[in-house]
């Protein structure tokens, strides 16, 4: 779903990060969720999709509350708990997304 890498005789079949993005931003703004937490995985495919959840809430009208990263082992995921319950309860965010790949 990286429409980066398409292009030649490279093909993206189905959902692209900013496909989906753009979708569940603009139903979560549609639906009075107007204050939106991102958490991602510290690697490409989080990092990609960070930036189309980024991308779809300012097209949205919504508003980026926050970001939390992680690394991509269970470790990390765990500790990270934390930090986005305070990032959450922080910003006064009323919705949250994750751009993640499967842990290490």
């Amino acid at each position: 779903n990286n429409a980066g890498i398409a292009g030649g005789n490279v093909f993206v079949l189905g959902q692209t990060f900013s496909n989906t993005a753009n979708r569940l931003t603009a139903f979560a703004a549609r639906q009075g969720k107007a204050n939106i937490v991102v958490v991602y995985g510290q690697d490409v495919a989080g990092d990609l999709g960070r930036k189309a959840i980024e991308a779809g809430i300012a097209a949205s009208g919504a508003n980026l509350a926050g970001s939390v990263g992680y690394d991509l082992s269970q470790k990390s995921v765990i500790a990270a708990v934390p930090r986005i319950r305070d990032t959450v309860s922080g910003t006064g965010a009323d919705a949250m997304t994750a751009a993640t790949a499967a842990a290490k």
